[in-house]
């Protein structure tokens, strides 16, 4: 019983740490295009 619950959040913990690398993989990826619509967004409406 124990042992079903640790694995099931040592599998949780490593689903989390992919989903964390994808998103910030798409945060590097978006960040630049991220910035620029921020800086014209600030400009026209701001």
């Amino acid at each position: 019983m124990v042992g079903n619950s640790l694995g099931s959040i040592d599998s949780l913990l490593s689903h989390f740490c992919n989903i964390a690398i994808i998103m910030q993989e798409f945060w590097h990826i978006f960040q630049i295009p991220a910035l620029l619509n921020h800086f014209y967004a600030s400009f026209f409406f701001g």
